[in-house]
């Protein structure tokens, strides 16, 4: 279905990349990664760290916009709080798309958070 889609949209000459074409990368990242999720072993025998990670991943994943902020805010705290917990461990695997987009989004959520402690 989606993969289909997106082949034909590449048909359609266009100049610029049509935001059409950007929400269904969008949401095959978020099928692939629900697809990894589950089929990824889970460490320690489903450890609170590893739920944690993925309730927090179900929630960044969310189409709902308030949602998923609130699952980036949670990754930011996570990672503040688990110093040997690697990001780019965790992406590996995951499209370059949703890889930047995590990344951007902790970037705001830092911003957001030095502006609060000034």
């Amino acid at each position: 279905k989606g993969e289909g889609i997106r082949r034909h949209l590449t048909l359609v000459p266009v100049d610029t990349k049509p935001t059409l074409c950007s929400y269904l990368d969008l949401v095959l990242q978020q099928q692939a990664a629900k697809a990894t999720n589950t089929a990824r072993p889970v460490t320690s025998s489903g450890s609170p760290q590893q739920e944690s990670l993925t309730t927090v991943f179900e929630k960044i994943s969310s189409k709902d916009k308030e949602v998923a902020k609130e699952g980036f805010r949670l990754l930011f705290k996570y990672q503040q709080s688990h110093t040997d917990f690697s990001l780019d461990q965790y992406l590996q695997g995951r499209s370059p798309q949703f890889q930047e987009h995590v990344r951007k989004n902790l970037a705001k959520v830092n911003a957001q958070e030095e502006a609060k402690n000034r």
